[in-house]
């Protein structure tokens, strides 16, 4: 048949190409010979959604291609009789850490070669396909494999891959909320609705089956709740989705889960947020080029500023901003006594003019009532006294 169809052997290398478009894993097929084509009922193109996808570590072989013949029946492994024609189904899927049945757990993206002359229909289930035995780890390609054909050292990688250092984010890696505000969710997250962990339902609702994942490594994990929101900022970041929108995302999530407590505690962080940038845009205004000896008196680090500006090129009043929220964020303190703070040192850069506009701003609404008041204007008075 191969001679009438003027093509290869099955069992030729195909272009197959697995890559990433915008964040979800999208599986290719090209150069088709002449004589065969993709089946009617499955796409050229397949897609696997980025939030159903959880990455291996870098320079590690994600997602493997096994190739099926005669609908169900490996090519290497079949001796069966079948006088269906032949074809090539090539499912790609994510092979999982901790899993004895890797090749039959979570999305696949099928692509089925045919030859032109006899389709084949397409079964209703996608057949359980069997790994080979691997000689060595499927990640590394050098050490022998133990468990589920990973290697111990790829093995820990897997498990510091959910526990990644976030340090080197300017945000603090949580989208831009206040360490005070992750706490509270923290807190709300560890509680249960139903029976169920809010976490666990937490990471279902945004990764699908990827929370298998999560549940299978939490022993190596320090904090697992954490991770779940650490993991989801992190996907946003690759994603090229602003702090603002990954924030909107998950108030959306939490809509859906009925987590009234957390879209209040969100909610809250961005009306006080909002108030607070008014007067950090008011300040970068008038701050200019010295805002980067301010960032080292508010004790911004050099890499820290070298981000924000490498992070908003040209665009100096939104590295001023940036550094200032990144502060205020970092200034644990009671009602506004950050302004005070701030004030402070802005008069240690020698910029008074712009210290006691901090202090005359416009209070936000809560600070209308005569407590807070008081407590401005004590502010204002020993910012003079000073």
């Amino acid at each position: 048949m191969e001679n009438d169809m003027g093509c290869k052997s099955l069992d030729a290398y195909r272009n197959l190409e697995v890559f990433y478009n915008q964040g979800d894993v999208i599986a290719t097929i090209d150069n088709i010979k002449t004589g065969w084509e993709i089946e009617e009922k499955t796409s050229k193109e397949q897609k696997i959604p980025k939030t159903a996808v959880w990455k291996f570590p870098t320079n590690s072989v994600t997602f493997d291609l096994m190739r099926e013949t005669n609908h169900g029946a490996t090519a290497s492994g079949s001796n069966q009789s079948d006088k269906s024609l032949p074809g090539c189904d090539g499912f790609v899927y994510q092979l999982k850490a901790d899993s004895t049945k890797s090749s039959s757990e979570g999305h696949k993206a099928r692509l089925s070669v045919r030859p032109k002359e006899g389709k084949c229909s397409l079964p209703t289930v996608f057949p359980d396909t069997k790994r080979p035995v691997e000689d060595t780890c499927r990640i590394c390609h050098k050490n022998p494999p133990s468990n589920d054909g990973i290697c111990t050292t790829c093995r820990v990688k897997l498990k510091e891959a959910l526990t990644k250092n976030t340090g080197k984010e300017t945000d603090g890696g949580f989208g831009g909320l206040s360490k005070k505000t992750v706490m509270e969710l923290l807190r709300l997250l560890k509680d249960e609705s139903d029976g169920r962990c809010n976490w666990i339902r937490l990471a279902e609702e945004i990764f699908g089956l990827g929370t298998k994942l999560i549940d299978s490594l939490r022993r190596g994990m320090a904090n697992p709740v954490i991770e779940v929101l650490k993991l989801y900022f992190s996907c946003k970041r690759e994603d090229g989705v602003p702090n603002q929108d990954a924030v909107g995302s998950l108030l959306e999530v939490f809509n859906r889960l009925d987590m009234k407590e957390a879209v209040q505690i969100v909610q809250a962080e961005q009306n006080t947020q909002l108030a607070d940038e008014k007067l950090f845009w008011q300040l970068a205004e008038k701050l200019g080029p010295e805002w980067e000896k301010l960032a080292a008196f508010l004790k911004i680090s050099s890499d820290e500023v070298y981000r924000i500006k490498r992070n908003n090129v040209e665009q100096v009043e939104k590295q001023i901003v940036t550094m200032l929220v990144l502060w205020r964020k970092r200034c644990v303190v009671n009602g506004n006594d950050w302004k005070c703070k701030l004030a402070e040192q802005l008069e240690e850069v020698k910029l008074p003019a712009l210290a006691e506009f901090v202090i005359d701003y416009a209070p936000s609404p809560e600070v209308k009532d005569s407590a807070n008041k008081e407590q401005f204007n004590s502010c204002k008075e020993a910012q003079q006294d000073g």
